[in-house]
This record gives structure tokens, C-alpha cells and sequence, in this order.
């Protein structure tokens, strides 16, 4: 390392030093912009010395045999800085605020990863490099590489062909920023493999397992192929109830936790397929925290820039099918903004207010179809909907006819003979536990 130009300092101090030796040596001065440009005649040749920006080294000194030569290659360098000052310009208009595709698509990864799973923290890096750019992602616990893979493999736009040793470019999307690599990275915390590393040595001493060489392995082994729930307990590594199969610890064995009592035992509906129809968006509620918007490609497409516009993310891979992913917190602007998008224009002679008590209406609808299906899944009101309800002023009616929980089988079927509302939740749990 050049110790005498290793800061920015430092380097100032020099280009200030050479620019005076350069000018009691005869040269001449110009300055464009971020250019220094140093000219000077020396017999036959005409010498020209180039500084970029605040470094300490010349980028050229060349001697030309004509002026006129020498005044085009100027011309050329104040073109090609124009050229490169509105070309990031354009980027950063395009990325959003950032100067470079692989920043954009950072930002976009960590936005869609966080606010599909919000209790994680995701750490994602994009860097440069000669002949491309990449992004990694990194995070402790939480979903598997594969979950994560699935949704961030969109921000990548090509692949590594290894038979014919070339990059291929097989994804370019124009919706969506994208690197050439993209890549994740899953990690186990110190706590959770304190709880599984003994039964991981226990399992592993007693039987054998093809291609696993250490306790640390068939740990590995499991813990790539079971996520860890939001608000799980890590309780240790439990059978998965597989008796056959190929001898892997994976097929066997996965991580056993519990999970609060207010939680249900998945945190994601087993959503019922909508039929989309053109013409027609649908909000489903996704999770307790979290709704989305579906319907046909050609009406999400031109839903787009307002759908981006609200904070949404888009995800193909959602549960429920392809469409925007929002909070709950959002669901008011979101239905304002689709019942805007889709309804008929009003006529002249409809008011204001009219308008007004049908978003209203709808809005209700769609807070207490999310209410049905929280009671129907899980025996009460989720506190998400509850928010929704509270900040629209929507009254809860449920609260007051939420199912009592049954302790046992015998109270439930006396209950349901005299006529009383019985929560699913409650009986599949008292089944799974007979």
C-alpha cells in the first residue's frame, strides 16, 4: 500500500503538491467539473496529464503530434464524464434512490424477506465486482435456505452454465431489480444448538446413517431440512413418525418445539383455492399480522405501480397464489385503493357520501370475513384483526359469541347436544391428544 496517498487527506495534500510543480513547469490549467486537465507544448509534441476526482495519480500522460488531436481526447474525457453522471442518475431513479441494480435488489430482498418474516433479522450485502455484482443473505434460526431461496431466486438474473463455462442470462425481469449472484446463507444460535447438540450425540452413537460423519453433521443434517416457527420453543430433536425410507437422520428426525398457547399449531391458514376471475382482485387474509392481494396475472400487472405505491411486496409464491403482500395495518388504504382501481365510476348523480359509505361497507366485509376465519382456525379473534377492527371502528360482534374451550370430550359433546357453538381449535386439539 502507498502509505503516502492511503487517505483522503493525504491524497489531497499530493494532487495539491504536483498541480504546483505542473504549473511552475509551464502547464496549463483547465478544470471540468470531478476533470483536471494539464496541457503543455513541448517541441513537436503536445503533453496532456489527466486527474480524476481526489486522486493523488494522473489517469493519462500522453504526448499527441497535434493540438488538434489533443483537444478531441479532452473532449472526449468531459463526454464520457457527462455520460457516466446522467447514466447514474437514470439508475438512481430507476433503483429507487440507489446508484447500482445490485443495491436495488438488496433493499428489495430485505424488504420482501422482513415483512414475510418479520421476527428475523436478515443481514443482505451486495458488492461488485470485475464482471458482475451479488447479493448474500444471511440469518440465524427462522426458515430454511429452501423457503428463502424460493422467494429470492427472482432477484438473480442468469445462471452459471459449468458444461460450456459461460453465464447465462435466463431470468431478466424489468418489474424487479436483479444481481448476477444471489445467494443465502442459514445459521444455527448458540442456544438452540445447546438443546439439540445432545440428542443430535445420543441419535447419532446409537444408530448409523449413510454419509454422516459426526454428531455436528447429523445436526446439520437436521436442522437444514425444519424451520423454527416465530415464538417457537426449541424443546429438542423429536421423531418424524417416518418408520421406511433412505437412511438419513433427515427422513427420521426434525425439530420438536411448542409453541405459545394463544398460537395455533400452524402459523398459516390452510388456505382454500380462490377461483380469480379477470376483471376482479380478491384481499385474503394471510396471517395474523398480514393480507394479501390476488387475482389474475394481467390484473396484478396493472395494479402494480399503486400496489408499490402502498408499501406492498410482490410474491408468486404466497400460499394463497401469486399476488401483493401487505400488513394489516394497511388494510384501509389498500381497499380504498382497489375499491378506486376496480369499482364502476359513479355516475353524476352520486355523492360523495355515498361513495364513502361503500368503502366503508366493504371494508367491514372483508374485517369480518377475516374474523370468521380466525375464530373457525383458531377459536378466537386474532389480535391483528382485532387492530384492523378497532382503527376502522368496526364492532366485533364474535367477542361476545367466541366458543368457551373445552377441556375434555366429554363436556364438548354435551355442549354441541345442548346447542352451543364449538370451536374446531378446540376439538382437533382434544382428538390429537386422546
Amino acid at each position: 500500500m502507498n502509505l503516502a496517498t492511503n487517505t483522503k487527506e493525504s491524497r489531497l495534500n499530493s494532487r495539491a503538491y504536483q498541480f504546483n510543480k505542473l504549473i511552475e513547469a509551464g502547464y496549463l490549467q483547465e478544470t471540468y467539473k470531478e476533470v483536471d486537465f494539464f496541457t503543455k507544448e513541448e517541441g513537436k509534441y503536445f503533453t496532456l496529464k489527466v486527474f480524476h476526482g481526489t486522486a493523488a495519480n494522473h489517469t493519462e500522460h500522453v504526448n499527441y503530434r497535434t493540438a488538434e488531436r489533443r483537444a478531441e481526447v479532452i473532449q472526449n474525457y468531459k463526454n464520457n464524464y457527462d455520460s457516466r453522471q446522467q447514466y447514474k442518475a437514470e439508475q438512481k431513479i430507476k433503483n429507487k434512490g440507489k446508484l447500482s441494480q445490485h443495491a436495488a435488489a438488496s433493499a428489495a430482498i430485505k424488504a420482501e424477506l422482513t415483512s414475510l418474516y418479520p421476527h428475523i433479522k436478515f443481514s443482505v450485502k451486495s458488492e461488485s465486482f470485475s464482471m458482475g455484482d451479488s447479493v448474500r443473505v444471511n440469518w440465524t434460526d427462522g426458515p430454511t435456505s429452501d423457503e428463502v431461496d424460493n422467494i429470492i431466486k427472482k432477484y438473480q438474473y442468469g445462471h452459471f452454465d459449468g458444461m460450456n463455462d459461460i453465464y447465462e442470462s435466463s431470468n431478466r425481469r424489468n418489474d424487479i431489480p436483479q444481481s448476477k449472484y444471489v445467494s443465502s446463507s442459514r445459521s444455527i444460535s448458540d442456544e438452540i444448538e445447546a438443546i439439540l447438540l445432545p440428542d443430535a450425540e445420543r441419535l447419532f452413537n446409537a444408530d448409523h446413517y449413510r454419509d454422516v460423519r459426526s454428531a455436528k453433521d447429523f445436526l446439520r443434517r437436521i436442522f437444514y431440512n425444519c424451520s423454527i416457527q416465530a415464538g417457537a420453543t426449541v424443546t429438542g430433536i423429536v421423531p418424524t413418525g417416518e418408520t421406511c425410507g433412505i437412511s438419513c437422520p433427515e427422513t427420521f428426525y426434525k425439530i420438536g418445539y411448542t409453541l405459545p398457547e394463544t398460537a395455533t399449531e400452524q402459523q398459516q391458514p390452510n388456505f382454500t383455492p380462490v377461483e380469480v376471475v379477470k376483471g376482479e382482485v380478491n384481499i385474503v387474509d394471510y396471517s395474523e399480522k398480514a393480507f394479501a392481494v390476488i387475482g389474475t396475472p394481467e390484473d396484478l400487472k396493472a395494479l402494480q405501480p399503486k400496489m408499490y405505491e402502498l408499501g406492498g411486496k410482490y410474491n408468486k409464491y404466497l400460499k394463497c397464489g401469486a399476488g401483493y403482500i401487505f400488513s394489516k395495518k394497511k388494510l384501509d388504504e389498500v381497499t380504498k385503493a382497489l375499491s378506486e382501481e376496480t369499482a364502476p365510476k359513479p355516475t353524476q348523480s352520486a355523492t360523495i357520501e355515498e361513495a364513502k359509505s361503500g368503502i366503508k361497507d366493504e371494508v367491514k366485509k372483508i374485517i369480518e370475513l377475516f374474523a370468521d376465519i380466525d375464530i373457525k382456525n383458531n377459536g378466537v379473534i386474532s389480535e391483528g384483526t382485532k387492530q384492523a377492527a378497532a382503527v376502522q371502528n368496526v364492532p366485533l360482534i364474535y367477542a361476545e359469541t367466541t366458543p368457551k374451550y373445552y377441556n375434555n370430550l366429554q363436556d364438548i359433546e354435551e355442549a354441541a347436544q345442548g346447542g352451543k357453538v364449538i370451536s374446531l381449535f378446540n376439538l382437533s386439539q382434544l382428538i390429537n391428544n386422546v
